[in-house]
C-alpha cells in the first residue's frame, strides 16, 4: 500500500551544543495537508522546523531519529539539497534582498529557468499577492512587514514546493494584512496541492485553518488532533497553563 504522508518523522530528538531541545518528536503530514503546531515560546517549534529543513544539522548541531520526506530520508540533508527536494522555509520574518526590487526579488530564484517560465510564474505569485505586483519596482528594503512577508512566501513559491514550513507567518502583522496572509495559505493548498507545516502563535486562526494540530511543550509532543475537537476540550488550556 502506497503511502499517503509526504512527510513523516519518527522519534527525533535535536540538540544545540549538546543541549537537547526535542525529545522523541513524531509528527506527519498528508500531501494537501495543513498540519498545525501549537506551544508556548520555548516549546521548540521553530528548533522543529529548522531540523526537518536542515539548519541545526548545517550548524553544528545533532539530530537522530528519521525525518522522511516523499518517501527519501533527509535526516541529515542539507537546506540547499532539501530546497531541490521540493521543501520551502519561511524563517520568522521571512528573507528577502533588501537591495532589490520585488520583482527582481522573485527572479533571482530561479536560476538557468527560461524566461517564459519564470514570468509565468511570477505572474501566478501576483494572483495570489496582487499588492506585489502594485509594488514590483519598489526596492524590497522599503517594503512594510505584510508586504515583506507577501514577498518572502512568494520567492518559495516560485520554486513549486510540495512542502512550505511556515514559522509564525503573521506575527506583528495588521488584522487585515494577517487575514491577507492567511486566505493566500489556503489558496496555495488548493491551487499548488501544497502541504504546509505551520507554526502560529495566533491559537484562533491556526485552529481554524488547519486540518490537524499537534500539540507541543518542552520539546515534546503532547497531543494531536482535529482543530474542532482540539478547540472545545482542555488540551490547549493545559498547554499554556491557563486558569478557570
Amino acid at each position: 500500500m502506497q503511502n499517503k504522508n509526504l512527510l513523516d518523522i519518527k522519534g527525533i530528538f535535536a540538540s544545540y551544543f549538546k543541549r537537547e531541545i526535542l525529545h522523541n518528536v513524531s509528527l506527519e503530514a498528508k500531501k494537501k495537508e495543513i498540519v498545525g503546531i501549537i506551544g508556548p515560546n520555548g516549546a521548540g517549534k521553530s528548533t522543529l522546523l529548522k531540523a526537518i529543513f536542515g539548519i541545526i544539522q548545517s550548524k553544528g548541531g545533532n539530530v537522530k531519529g528519521k525525518i522522511i520526506f516523499d518517501g527519501k530520508d533527509i535526516t541529515q540533508s542539507k537546506p540547499k539539497e532539501n530546497v531541490k527536494t521540493g521543501i520551502g522555509y519561511l524563517l520568522q520574518g521571512g528573507e528577502i534582498f533588501s537591495n532589490l526590487s520585488v520583482e527582481d526579488n522573485l527572479s533571482l530564484v530561479i536560476q538557468n529557468g527560461a524566461k517564459g517560465e519564470i514570468n509565468k510564474r511570477k505572474e501566478h505569485i501576483y494572483s495570489i499577492f496582487p499588492k506585489l505586483e502594485e509594488i514590483k519596482k519598489k526596492r524590497a528594503g522599503l517594503l512594510s512587514g505584510g508586504e515583506r512577508q507577501m514577498l518572502a512566501i512568494g520567492m518559495i513559491l516560485m520554486l513549486k514546493p510540495k512542502l512550505i514550513l511556515l514559522d509564525e507567518p503573521t506575527a506583528s502583522l495588521s488584522q487585515d494584512m494577517a487575514d491577507m496572509i492567511t486566505n493566500a495559505i489556503l489558496r496555495i493548498r488548493k491551487e499548488e496541492g501544497t502541504s504546509i507545516l505551520l507554526v502560529e502563535q495566533n491559537i484562533e486562526r491556526s485552529l481554524k485553518i488547519s486540518d490537524r494540530i499537534y500539540l507541543m511543550r518542552d520539546g515534546e509532543i503532547i497531543g494531536e488532533g482535529c482543530p474542532a475537537d482540539l478547540a472545545t476540550g482542555q488540551k490547549i488550556k493545559t498547554l499554556f497553563y491557563y486558569q478557570d
